[in-house]
């Protein structure tokens, strides 16, 4: 293999798409890959708006339903608002000194 062949080889390859080393499913062109990784890749990390943790773009919406502490949630019991992170706390302290709005009953 000369020089001059291999050089237009490698000029052929930076021409084909490559696999995005993310594990995307997207065919790059070897120029282009920086940027996609950078920009458009669907498994670049990105921060989550509530808790700047990092995820993968294609898991952010279920990160932020499901899996945020900083996600807000209504108490059954008493309707007040709170983040994930405090609900449990809530709900096994203030909320079990209350009674039922319905029968008066205590809650346990």
């Amino acid at each position: 293999i000369t020089m001059e062949t291999s050089q237009n080889a490698m000029g052929r390859g930076l021409e084909r798409g490559t696999e995005c080393c993310l594990g995307c499913p997207e065919s790059v062109v070897w120029d282009d890959l920086m940027e996609h990784k950078n920009t458009w890749c669907s498994k670049r990390l990105v921060s989550c708006h509530l808790c700047q943790d990092k995820v993968s773009l294609d898991t952010l919406d279920h990160h932020t339903e499901r899996r945020c502490s900083k996600r807000t949630l209504n108490c059954p019991i008493c309707r007040k608002i709170f983040f994930w992170e405090n609900y449990k706390n809530h709900v096994e302290e203030d909320c079990k000194k209350q009674n039922c709005k319905w029968c008066s009953k205590p809650f346990t």
